[in-house]
């Protein structure tokens, strides 16, 4: 029973920790996002957009599965595998002496630092015990794969349009392209006095 209880707050806890992380992500723009991955000078130019649409997602559809328990012990190997990849690209850019944001909670999210580091492993820690052991709390594993698959997408797909709708409308232009300024954006130079005399 006491095993049951430890599990239930692990994938409720670092389930609902990864959701939070992923819906922070999807209210921010494309174009901060972009910006964002491209501070930790790990991805090609090329990827970072579409890596900008799929970590959220990512994000959200682990968290929903390891909170919900679905398939076993699968959504506590996806949530290690993800935490474990966004652990190293901190520690990679620490190593760098970089100074960028963790990203955790979209644009509210603190530097990054080996704290933060220290407090992923713990999590990872944790959710190997979960993999180990595997799901004997409540979960939705005796529905069948087919509800399972439906039930995560369900809240996926409704947690993530729900934080995109509260984004201002984006422009169309591409996030990777340089922002160009208008003539009508630039300074218009006064002639000097001696011109405007003979004029």
């Amino acid at each position: 029973m006491t095993w049951i209880v430890v599990e239930l707050f692990v994938r409720l806890a670092i389930g609902g920790l990864l959701v939070l992380a992923g819906i922070a992500k999807f209210s921010t723009t494309a174009a901060w996002r972009v910006d964002w991955l491209d501070s930790y000078k790990l991805l090609p130019r090329p990827s970072l957009l579409p890596m900008a649409w799929l970590m959220p997602l990512t994000e959200v559809v682990v968290g929903v599965m390891l909170a919900l328990g679905a398939f076993g012990r699968a959504g506590a190997i996806a949530a290690i595998a993800t935490l474990g990849m966004v652990t190293a690209a901190v520690v990679i850019a620490l190593i760098r002496g970089q100074e960028v944001s963790c990203g955790c909670l979209g644009k509210v999210g603190t530097l990054i630092s080996w704290p933060v580091v220290v407090r992923n492993m713990v999590l990872i820690a944790a959710l190997v015990v979960v993999a180990l052991r595997g799901v004997s709390g409540p979960s939705i594993t005796e529905f069948g794969p087919a509800v399972q698959v439906v039930a995560i997408a369900a809240i996926t797909a409704a947690l993530s349009l729900t934080a995109h709708r509260r984004l201002p409308p984006e422009s169309a232009a591409d996030p990777l392209a340089a922002p160009q300024t208008e003539p009508a954006d630039l300074p218009f130079p006064h002639p000097p006095a001696s011109q405007e005399a003979h004029s």
